[in-house]
């Protein structure tokens, strides 16, 4: 809430960054996280009731998240998942984890 208090929600070595609040309910964030300082980010969806992170992406390409669906039910994100090295516009439900390429 504004002027709450702060309370740190995600505790690794690395940041977290890029990331936003489902838009209908608030009931999970979708954020990005670098392992290792490579620029891999992998997308992942942080549970507010459990506090469970849940990894989204496959864990080897490099992603980059983008804005909601105006249903607020999906998600876009940029990713070098087909190729390794092109990038292309893929779409997610974060809470099915299914990913189509657009």
């Amino acid at each position: 809430m504004p002027g709450g208090t702060r309370q740190q929600l995600t505790f690794s070595r690395t940041p977290s960054a890029a990331g936003g609040f489902h838009p209908n309910g608030g009931d999970y964030i979708v954020f990005a996280k670098d392992i290792g300082g490579g620029e891999w980010y992998q997308l992942y969806r942080y549970d507010m009731a459990s506090g469970n992170i849940t990894l989204l992406t496959d864990g080897k390409s490099r992603n980059l998240v983008g804005p909601w669906s105006s249903s607020g039910d999906q998600i876009a994100y940029m990713s070098t998942r087909r190729t390794g090295k092109d990038t292309d516009l893929w779409v997610m439900n974060p809470v099915s984890r299914r990913p189509i390429i657009c």
